[in-house]
């Protein structure tokens, strides 16, 4: 808990930190090189990883409240997800 009772949110590993320990490419090959380049562009965005199932806690469908709309977001028969307003 940080101050006044507020439950304070674990730091996760950043996406670039993600990326460098999981998807180190060494190539020679361009198509290689450009998938390099993408990746490190990737990496270098502000941004966290979240696991869908600490996301969904064993549900199919959540909503997420943004700028006081709602928006569903759901896990497909295929496994895929499709967000909705």
């Amino acid at each position: 808990m940080g101050a006044a009772g507020i439950p304070v949110t674990p730091s996760l590993p950043s996406l670039s930190s993600c990326f460098k320990n999981r998807y180190h490419v060494m190539s020679n090959h361009p198509s290689e090189d450009k998938a390099k380049e993408r990746i490190e562009d990737l990496a270098s965005l502000p941004a966290y990883i979240l696991d869908s199932q600490a996301l969904f806690l064993q549900r199919k469908e959540i909503l997420i409240k943004h700028n006081g709309a709602f928006y569903r977001l759901r896990i497909t028969r295929q496994n895929k997800l499709i967000l909705t307003k």
